[in-house]
C-alpha cells in the first residue's frame, strides 16, 4: 500500500477517493501491513477488508480514506481537526463502501438475493426459504449496524455500496429489502432507531437516512435518537454525531475535555438554540441523553443547572439585544434614541409572537429589563 497526503482544501485540489464505513472490532489481534515501505498495525476487521480489496483486484489508482489509517489516533489535535470536517470527507467521497466483514453465517446467500433484483422481489413476495431468512437475520445482526460512527457516515454519503465477503451490492438493494418509502419526515411514527434491536435497528437507521435532507435541525433530536449506539470512546456519543446538524448548532470539538464537560457543552448549545423548551422538557431531555452517554446525574441537580444556565443565556441575550452600557444609557436618556432601541425590541417581540408564545415572553422580559435600567439611571 502507499499513503498519499491530500494537500489544500478538502473541497479543492483533492483526488477522487472512496471512503470506507466499517466497525473497528476488538483491539486484538493486530495485523501488520506495509504503507510506503513502513510497517503499520491495523485491527483484524480492517485487515480482512484490505485482503478482500486486494483479491478483488481494485485499480491501484483508486484512493481510499480509512480513518484507522488516515487519522493519527494518538494525536489529539489531528483528531480534533479531522472529526470537525468529517461531513466534508464523506460528502465529497465519490463512493462509500460499507464493509460488513468476511463471509459467514450464510451471508453469501443473503447477499446474492440482494444482488439480484428479481430474486429480491421474489423473496419479498414471500418465496424466501428458511436458509435465506436465517442468513438475512445474521447479516443484519452484525456489529456494524449498532456502531455510532455509522450513523453520520451513512447519512452524509451520496453513493453507498454494501460489501460482505466478496459480494458487493448497491445500497438501494438494502432499502428495497426494508421497503423504505421515497420520502420520510423525522416526525414519521415509523422512524424509530434502536441499536440493540436487530432488524428494527437497521430499519430505523435506513429510515433516518431517507429523512435526512442535508442536516437535522435540532441537536437534541440527534443525541436522543442516536447517542445510544456503541463506540469505544464515550465522547464520540456527542462528537460522532455533530456532522448531522448545521454548523451553527455544533459545539467545538476538543478531545482534551472529559465526557462530562462535553455533555454539558452540548446541553448549553441545546438550551441556547432550542429556547422554546421549558425547564421540565429540557430536564427530561438532559436526563435521557445523560443515560445514553452513560453519565449519572441526579434529576434535581440537573434541573437546577439548567435553570441557572437558562438565566445566564437570557441575561446575555438581553445585554446583547440593547447593545448599551451604563454610560451610554446616560447619554441617550434625554433623546429619542432610547425610544428607537425600545421600538426595535418591541417590533422583534411582535414578529416573534407569530412564531412562538414563549419567544414573545422572552423579549418582553428583555424590554422590561431595558425600561427598568432606564428608570434606575433617571433616579441617579
Amino acid at each position: 500500500m502507499r499513503h498519499v497526503r491530500i494537500g489544500g482544501s478538502i473541497v479543492k485540489d483533492r483526488p477522487v477517493y472512496v471512503c470506507v464505513s466499517y466497525t473497528w472490532g476488538p483491539p486484538a489481534p493486530m495485523k501488520e501491513i506495509r504503507i510506503n515501505g513502513a510497517t503499520f498495525k491495523v485491527r483484524q476487521n480492517l485487515y480482512d477488508l484490505l485482503l478482500q480489496l486486494y483479491d478483488m483486484q481494485i485499480d491501484e489508482n483508486v484512493y481510499f480514506w480509512i480513518d484507522q489509517i488516515s487519522i493519527d489516533q494518538n494525536n489529539v489535535l489531528e483528531r480534533n481537526s479531522q472529526v470537525k470536517i468529517m461531513d466534508q470527507i464523506f460528502c465529497n467521497a465519490a463512493q462509500v463502501v460499507v464493509w460488513l466483514g468476511p463471509s459467514a453465517d450464510g451471508s453469501d446467500r443473503a447477499m446474492k438475493v440482494l444482488e439480484s433484483r428479481r430474486r429480491l422481489q421474489l423473496y419479498l413476495d414471500g418465496s424466501g426459504n428458511r436458509d435465506e431468512k436465517r442468513a438475512f437475520r445474521a447479516l443484519f445482526r452484525r456489529p456494524y449496524w449498532g456502531r455510532l460512527w455509522v450513523v453520520q457516515e451513512l447519512m452524509l454519503s451520496r453513493r453507498l455500496l454494501l460489501l460482505c465477503g466478496s459480494i458487493m451490492v448497491p445500497w438501494v438493494a438494502v432499502e428495497t429489502y426494508f421497503m423504505v418509502p421515497r420520502t420520510l419526515t423525522t416526525t414519521d411514527k415509523r422512524l424509530r432507531f434502536d441499536p440493540d434491536n436487530n432488524h428494527g435497528g437497521v430499519r430505523g437507521l435506513i429510515l433516518a437516512r431517507a429523512s435526512f435532507d442535508g442536516g437535522f435541525d435540532r441537536l437534541s433530536y440527534v443525541l436522543t435518537m442516536f447517542s445510544g449506539s456503541r463506540c469505544e470512546d464515550q465522547r464520540d456519543k456527542v462528537y460522532g454525531l455533530l456532522s448531522l446538524v448545521p454548523k451553527h448548532l455544533r459545539i467545538e470539538i476538543d478531545y482534551w475535555k472529559s465526557l462530562k464537560d462535553i455533555y454539558l457543552d452540548a446541553m448549553r448549545a441545546i438550551i441556547k438554540c432550542e429556547w422554546y423548551l421549558d425547564i421540565r422538557s429540557l430536564t427530561d431531555l438532559a436526563m435521557s441523553i445523560s443515560g445514553k452517554v452513560e453519565l449519572g446525574f441526579e434529576r434535581h441537580k440537573m434541573e437546577a443547572w439548567i435553570l441557572r444556565t437558562s438565566r445566564l443565556f437570557r441575561e446575555s441575550e438581553t445585554l446583547e439585544a440593547v447593545s448599551v452600557d451604563r454610560g451610554h444609557l446616560r447619554r441617550i436618556a434625554s433623546d429619542s434614541n432610547f425610544h428607537f432601541a425600545a421600538g426595535n425590541l418591541l417590533r422583534r417581540t411582535q414578529n416573534a409572537a407569530v412564531q412562538q408564545h414563549e419567544h414573545l415572553i422572552s423579549h418582553r422580559r428583555s424590554l422590561d429589563s431595558l425600561i427598568f435600567r432606564y428608570q434606575q439611571l433617571n433616579d441617579l
